[in-house]
């Protein structure tokens, strides 16, 4: 498994106009970086081609990132 390390928001605009969606209301986008570690001697993670391989930081674990984009609800 690899935990979520940081996340870091890159924008943060109105949806689709700020148009109501039914009782939800309006929504938001958000996107940004999450960063991720890996244990590579984690059972957990033996599924992930190659770990093994992979540059590891001074605590032995493999560092990725990933882009994501969140809709969300405005007033959850």
């Amino acid at each position: 498994m690899a935990p979520v390390a940081a996340v870091d928001i890159t924008s943060r605009e109105t949806y689709a106009d700020g148009q109501p969606f039914g009782e939800s209301g309006p929504f938001e986008r958000i996107d940004g970086v999450l960063h991720f570690t890996a244990d590579p001697a984690s059972p957990a993670n033996a599924a992930i081609t190659d770990i093994h391989l992979a540059q590891r930081d001074e605590h032995g674990l493999v560092r990725f990132s990933s882009d994501f984009t969140l809709i969300t609800p405005t007033e959850p």
